[in-house]
């Protein structure tokens, strides 16, 4: 398995601009949220990287519980590849306003090496736009 990692260790800050995340849950936080929304083939020397969530809205089967094993499969081969230090203990999806071109998929997950154990949600629209928000766990070393 390669050793790949996510290179992007800065976070929008409103009072300069962009800050550097400065704690390893929020670099892994940062990085899972760059995993979930980069769309394959979208970043020229990691072609294969990306979960692309948005894409999976516009797909025809989209509703068909063949599709949310299909991006759950997808979660689990990207991050066992790019973050092989994060395990995945559970996927949820759900629905936004019973809208069938909307997902809500809740993931927890767990860094054992740093004791963390968090959750991430992810929302998206047909809009294509997608949300990505933390709740962070228990971490013994903080």
């Amino acid at each position: 398995m390669p050793n790949y990692d996510l290179d992007l260790n800065v976070h929008k800050d409103k009072k300069t601009g962009f800050a550097l995340n400065n704690t390893l849950r929020k670099q892994i936080f940062q990085k899972l949220k760059t995993l979930f929304l980069t769309i394959p083939r979208e970043r020229i020397f990691k072609a294969p990287m990306g979960i692309g969530i948005q894409t999976f809205l516009f797909s025809t089967n989209f509703g068909d519980p063949g599709i949310y094993s299909a991006i759950t499969n997808r979660i689990q081969e990207q991050v066992e590849t790019y973050m092989p230090y994060v395990i995945i203990q559970d996927i949820d999806f759900g629905s936004i306003d019973n809208n069938p071109h909307a997902l809500y998929i809740r993931v927890l997950f767990e860094v054992p090496i740093l004791n963390i154990e968090d959750t991430m949600v992810v929302s998206a629209s047909e809009s294509g736009r997608a949300n990505v928000e933390f709740t962070s766990g228990p971490n013994l070393l903080s």
